[in-house]
């Protein structure tokens, strides 16, 4: 389903810029569900990253792809929700 959608390789170039080490998408996307309002799940790895650095990237993301944008840390996902996420994991980065 990624492949259908043009700014999804935008979206790799920049996690790439951004020294990103690991990044993929979940959530409704992931699972081919999207409607026109759906937000863009990202899951990513980046060593050092700030919370600021974070919320950098969602919002020149949003720039980017018109849509919102929500990232988490991997390290960050809980784990009463990672099982949910981690199946529909499609990687990026």
């Amino acid at each position: 389903m990624v492949s259908s959608f043009a700014f999804f390789d935008e979206i790799k170039n920049y996690l790439r810029q951004q020294r990103v080490t690991k990044a993929a998408l979940f959530g409704s996307f992931a699972r081919g569900e999207q409607h026109e309002f759906s937000d863009i799940d990202l899951a990513i790895e980046k060593e050092g990253m700030t919370f600021f650095e974070l919320l950098q990237m969602e919002e020149d993301l949003e720039k980017l792809t018109q849509r919102k944008i929500d990232i988490v840390e991997f390290s960050a996902i809980k784990p009463s929700i990672r099982p949910y996420i981690i199946k529909d994991l499609i990687r990026l980065v």
